[in-house]
């Protein structure tokens, strides 16, 4: 079977065409280009996730949770961040909330905030044989 490099090759297969009949095929194709999404301007209103400046609600909305409130000490963060008010300018933390079964304890929380240190949520970061309970395998 021969490889098809693209729109040309595929109309020539299909309608047992030349080159230069597939191209007149193609031209006379109307293709309607993609609608551009506005991005997104001003600030996100916390209350209604609307931008204020367009009232545009398809932004982003800041992430309302409280997993920071469920900070542990971890070894593994504490050697490589040992100053303390540097985790805490950035908001890097090990979290382990013992009432659920979730699937980002023992992770290191990253922040993801925007300029104006909006918070959107946390990327988990596993750290294997560190975690909390000794586990070396990551939560299900």
């Amino acid at each position: 079977m021969r490889k098809a490099r693209g729109a040309i090759d595929l109309v020539k297969a299909v309608k047992a065409i030349g080159f230069q009949q597939a191209v007149e095929f193609l031209s006379e194709v109307k293709v309607d280009s993609p609608q551009q999404k506005r991005p997104v301007t001003g600030h996100l209103n916390a209350s209604d996730g609307q931008d204020q400046e367009s009232g545009n609600s398809d932004g982003l909305k800041p992430f309302v949770g409280s997993y920071h409130n469920y900070a542990v000490s971890c070894p593994w963060l504490d050697t490589r961040i040992p100053d303390a008010g540097t985790r805490g300018k950035y908001g890097v933390f090990c979290y382990n909330n013992p009432a659920r079964k979730s699937a980002w304890s023992g992770r290191v929380m990253i922040p993801i905030k925007d300029q104006e240190g909006v918070l959107y949520g946390y990327l988990g970061r596993y750290i294997g044989g560190s975690h909390h309970d000794g586990s070396d395998a990551p939560s299900k």
